[in-house]
């Protein structure tokens, strides 16, 4: 069985509506990523971080099976409203020291919305 991480920024985070995706998966804790986050309505959309653009978001890293990944691609629209990539990610609080490379979704469609400066969801 393969073992992958994922970062989650928006409807994945506990307490949202889409966590139920993650219910049986290993919280590994919170962190951040470089980024800029758009407000498209119910939920975000992550772009990539541009040249000299220090912006970051702030979201969650799991462990997930072959199943949940599959499920995820599903649910983000791989390939059409996102794409998932992946990126190194920096853990904060407790384990602050700790930088993974884990997969996550960047939004695929028009980039014409609101930016959300504090980069949380």
């Amino acid at each position: 069985m393969s073992y992958h991480y994922v970062f989650v920024y928006g409807t994945l985070k506990k307490g949202y509506p889409n966590h139920r995706y993650l219910e049986n998966s290993d919280f590994m804790g919170n962190a951040t990523i470089n980024g800029t986050l758009l407000d498209i309505g119910s939920f975000p959309a992550l772009l990539p971080k541009k040249e000299g653009d220090n912006s970051q978001v702030i979201g969650e890293v799991y462990g997930i099976d072959n199943e949940t990944l599959a499920n995820l691609d599903s649910l983000e629209g791989e390939g059409i409203m996102y794409h998932r990539k992946s990126t190194g990610v920096i853990f904060t609080g407790p384990c602050y020291h700790l930088s993974k490379v884990c997969h996550t979704y960047f939004w695929g469609l028009s980039q014409d919305y609101e930016v959300i400066a504090s980069g949380e969801w």
